[in-house]
């Protein structure tokens, strides 16, 4: 300490209390000075290596389980957002979520950084941790929403997006936004009736909702088409039952 404090030469501060850790790595004073010395000198990279030489030492050195999330979490932060290293930081999130798995902090931190760094196959795994961990269907439903479109669009992974968006339904048979997206997505799959079964749903919800002869009607008619389309459903007779109920309702 006499380094530091009277002469103010953090350099020979440094070196004594490195030399302390040389000798016993889980002395703490030398810890806690080192980690007061890099904050004092923003020296970030060696912070984050003292403060994650910190984390893991354990109650009997002192470090509450608290204290030890907190130190993962700082030393996380500064790998992601000061020293631009989010590997560095995924390991450490990864680390803190596995020590601390009922805990946000590590999760809500993953889920950024794999967004960030496109890790779209990790980033569905955090989803599917953070749908398990709610009771809450709203909840539930908005993380299941993200990963059922970074399913579709970034993994390229239609089925299970269709999957997703079922789970929804499950969840809440109304949804209307899992039946817009199933409809891309049977669209796109050239799954005709399982496209003609969405939008009888949608049929179903729009006259619940006594504002839906228009809606209903679209289906209809797209419905008609395809049984219409001989590459579609090709039924002739369905397709004139279909046209006709059309001409019903208007």
């Amino acid at each position: 300490l006499l380094a530091r404090d009277k002469t103010h030469d953090l350099g020979g501060a440094e070196k004594q209390f490195r030399a302390i850790l040389d000798i016993d790595p889980g002395d703490m004073p030398a810890t806690d000075a080192l980690i007061a010395l890099y904050r004092d000198k923003k020296d970030f990279a060696n912070l984050v290596e003292i403060l994650l030489r910190k984390a893991p030492m354990g109650v009997e050195r002192g470090v509450a389980v608290a204290d030890r999330n907190a130190l993962y979490a700082e030393a996380g932060r500064i790998a992601a957002d000061i020293l631009n290293k989010p590997d560095q930081a995924i390991e450490v999130f990864e680390t803190l979520h596995a020590l601390d798995p009922n805990g946000d902090v590590g999760l809500d931190n993953l889920e950024t950084l794999y967004e960030r760094t496109e890790d779209w196959d990790n980033l569905v795994r955090i989803y599917r941790d953070k749908i398990g961990r709610t009771g809450d269907v709203t909840t539930k439903k908005h993380f299941a929403s993200l990963m059922g479109f970074v399913q579709a669009e970034k993994l390229e992974s239609p089925d299970d997006s269709i999957a997703t968006w079922h789970q929804i339904l499950g969840w809440d048979p109304n949804d209307s936004d899992a039946l817009v997206q199933l409809d891309a997505l049977y669209s796109q799959q050239g799954d005709w009736f399982n496209l003609k079964e969405t939008l009888r749903k949608v049929q179903e919800l729009q006259l619940q909702s006594g504002r839906g002869e228009a809606g209903w009607a679209d289906a209809q008619f797209r419905i008609a088409k395809l049984y219409e389309n001989p590459e579609q459903l090709a039924d002739v007779n369905a397709a004139i039952e279909a046209y006709g109920a059309l001409l019903e309702k208007d």
